[in-house]
């Protein structure tokens, strides 16, 4: 019996199939909403006083993130670097916190089992799948030298 396995997209290919739809979904809401009147068209004078917020957002944001992202997947692997999505919110709550916020019960029980769900999902596939091992890229001039 051979086993299924499932044909896995490169890291160009993950970081475009993830990037691609929300833009468009995002221009098409907004050209909606304007048409509808239900949110107003900024001005030019709005728009070049955001300038700069928008130039952070694309270079650390987007470009730098990509990068990154694409980084970690190479060295950790995909299973291990899609674990760090689920941490988004758990961060940010942590450092609320450390701003000051004072978490109630149910919010730190839930910070709590999204750690652990990680934490055994994580444990769990590592029992099922062999690690993940990165061939180096010139792996062939390798073989071709030995």
């Amino acid at each position: 019996m051979t086993r299924y396995t499932p044909k896995v997209p490169n890291q160009a290919q993950a970081t475009c199939l993830a990037r691609h739809a929300g833009p468009r979904e995002t221009t098409a809401a907004t050209a909606v909403a304007t048409g509808a009147g239900l949110v107003p068209l900024p001005s030019a004078g709005d728009l070049w006083a955001i300038t700069p917020q928008i130039a952070y957002l694309t270079v650390p944001g987007a470009v730098v993130a990509v990068l990154t992202w694409n980084a970690a997947i190479g060295l950790l692997g995909p299973q291990n670097a899609v674990l760090f999505g689920n941490l988004i919110p758990v961060t940010t709550f942590a450092i609320e916190i450390v701003r000051g916020y004072r978490p109630g019960t149910v919010e730190l029980a839930g910070a709590a089992l999204t750690i652990a769900a990680l934490v055994a999902n994580n444990l769990l596939a590592r029992k099922r799948q062999p690690p993940f091992v990165q061939e180096p890229a010139c792996a062939e001039s390798l073989l071709e030298a030995a």
